[in-house]
């Protein structure tokens, strides 16, 4: 039986496909949650936050709000000052501030606070939340830390002092549902997902090539909100992911080479400059070389 592609293999074979429909990271995560989802539950896409997660449990509806922070560096840090860091919790403050009374009474009570990031997490105050969470330190002792650095008057004063003013209850019960989720690669993340929910089907990589594409013309197309619930998204895409039980070929690389020189290649050419965009191939490339040929194989 054929084994899947790697995730490396994966990425290499789609990415220039992924840039030139436009898709994002904040995207790859919400489809990532989007197959986490249980049947009753339903996932809410740039609603209050850039997704939100509605999950059903014993009756009662936990909300989960996601921030997607993405750095185009690959070493690159959220800091104590890191602004992604404080306007993700500023905005959450903001949520809160404008809900209900009646929704104040749960908002900290029923929710998780979420920050996906492919940053390296070096930042004390959050490893203060955890501690908190942990029961290491005391709420009291979060707050000391937060007079401390407002008498320094840094950049995210404004912020601690919105926290502070919250009142040492309500200050709790948030800091103890604030979380980082920490993901070096959004899209390979997605694919070992995808692999290990569907049994590691050999087709993997083109079925949900295939899946993120629909789902994202969907999206341009389609006029907000763009929401589905489990039931919803399992039944919308039900075709795409039925695929995962085919036994036939789904993807050329099964199929016999196409003769490149009876093909068009102008047909190719936005791939073939894309791919050299993003250097998957050299710039000086030609059909004769190994890695376009390659690729001009799967689009012809």
């Amino acid at each position: 039986m054929k084994v899947p592609a790697t995730k490396e293999e994966f990425i290499s074979r789609h990415s220039a496909y992924f840039q030139s429909i436009g898709f994002d990271e904040q995207f790859a995560a919400f489809i990532y949650y989007m197959l986490d989802l249980g049947y009753e539950d339903s996932i809410h896409y740039e609603c209050d936050d850039d997704f939100v997660i509605d999950r059903v449990r014993d009756g009662f509806i936990i909300k989960e709000y996601y921030q997607v922070k993405h750095s185009k560096y690959k070493d690159a840090k959220m800091t104590d000052a890191d602004t992604d860091f404080w306007k993700t919790v500023d905005n959450w403050l903001e949520l809160y501030k404008l809900s209900s009374a009646e929704e104040k009474k749960v908002f900290f009570v029923q929710g998780k606070f979420i920050i996906l990031t492919n940053k390296i997490v070096d930042n004390k105050f959050y490893r203060s939340f955890s501690n908190l969470q942990n029961g290491v330190c005391e709420i009291t002792d979060v707050i000391n830390d937060f007079n401390t650095a407002c008498s320094a008057s840094p950049s995210y004063k404004t912020t601690i002092e919105k926290l502070i003013k919250l009142g040492k209850d309500t200050l709790n019960q948030f800091l103890h549902k604030i979380k980082i989720i920490r993901f070096e690669d959004f899209l390979e993340s997605l694919y070992e997902l995808f692999l290990l929910k569907y049994q590691r089907t050999p087709l993997a990589d083109q079925i949900l090539k295939d899946l993120i594409g629909t789902i994202w013309q969907d999206k341009v197309q389609g006029n907000p909100p763009f929401e589905y619930t489990g039931e919803q998204f399992t039944k919308k895409y039900k075709g795409i992911l039925e695929r995962v039980s085919y036994n036939e070929p789904l993807t050329l690389e099964f199929e016999e080479d196409p003769d490149l020189e009876e093909e068009n290649v102008d047909e190719a050419a936005n791939m073939i400059n894309q791919l050299k965009s993003v250097e998957i191939i050299g710039a000086d490339c030609s059909k004769d070389d190994f890695a376009q040929a390659y690729y001009l194989g799967f689009f012809l």
